[in-house]
């Protein structure tokens, strides 16, 4: 049996937040932050998921932003390869192609792409912040 993976970088879709929230939610647990950022998780799962989902969500929408998912694939050429196109097939699912699954995901950011820094001793911030300290 001779198996090969076959990953793709590619902009991820709404309809896979589910998957993506699901994967980081697994791949987190074990983290500290995660576990100092969340310590009810466990007990409430749906609040978790949710707050999760709505995070991943708004970065669909997020200009300058470019949200990515890395697909593997897995190849194969043994006796389940019926027709001879690389691709395992799973008995359970009657001849069915295994579709492709979500490993890692990413969120790029490019809001600084193409911006000059300023330049030493200049104060760059926001007008109400100019305002409280000009005028208190």
């Amino acid at each position: 049996m001779n198996d090969t993976f076959r990953y793709f970088i590619r902009p991820a879709k709404s309809s896979e937040i589910q998957q993506i929230t699901a994967l980081a939610i697994e791949a987190l647990d074990s983290d500290d932050l995660f576990n100092y950022n969340l310590p009810y998780r466990k007990e409430f799962p749906d609040h978790c998921r949710l707050a999760w989902y709505r995070t991943f969500e708004s970065w669909l929408c997020i200009p300058r932003t470019q949200f990515l998912v890395a697909e593997v694939i897995q190849e194969s050429s043994d006796e389940n390869d019926d027709d001879g196109d690389g691709f395992t097939y799973d008995s359970s699912y009657q001849g069915a192609k295994l579709e492709p699954s979500i490993a890692a995901f990413a969120k790029w950011d490019f809001h600084y792409a193409g911006k000059v820094s300023s330049p030493p001793g200049t104060i760059c911030d926001s007008w109400s912040n100019w305002f409280w300290r000009a005028c208190y």
